[in-house]
């Protein structure tokens, strides 16, 4: 019978015997097969792009857009609203940068999300 009694090592502790390098392979393989990884990590580390970052989050958001899919007669035929949650994750973000202070970043944040929806909207048939 095993002994329930042992603790199992924690996350933390087992990430401080990996490399760096091993770290960052390891999250590269996993993000090619859950996107939501990538966009965790856009959404955590994206403004540490040191130039082109506004470019940056209007090609993630158009590339996050793309992927939608909804049936637009249904939303109309139950005079429904619907929601895009790349929108509303990345609008967190921008509410999280706006409680440290780092308006700047919000600002780039929502104005991508409001001209690459826009565009969207425009361009997708919907």
């Amino acid at each position: 019978m095993e002994n329930t009694n042992e603790q199992i090592v924690s996350v933390e502790e087992l990430l401080s015997y990996v490399t760096h390098s091993e770290l960052v392979n390891f999250l590269i393989q996993q993000i090619k097969y859950n996107p939501e990884y990538a966009k965790t990590i856009y959404l955590e580390f994206l403004f540490k792009l040191p130039e082109k970052k506004d470019k940056t989050y209007f090609l993630v958001l158009r590339k996050a857009l793309h992927d939608v899919e909804f049936d637009m007669e249904v939303v109309v035929e139950l005079e429904t609203a619907f929601e895009i949650s790349v929108l509303d994750d990345w609008y967190a973000q921008a509410r999280e940068y706006i409680s440290l202070k780092n308006y700047e970043e919000a600002i780039k944040i929502c104005k991508a999300c409001i001209e690459e929806y826009a565009y969207w909207m425009k361009n997708t048939n919907r």
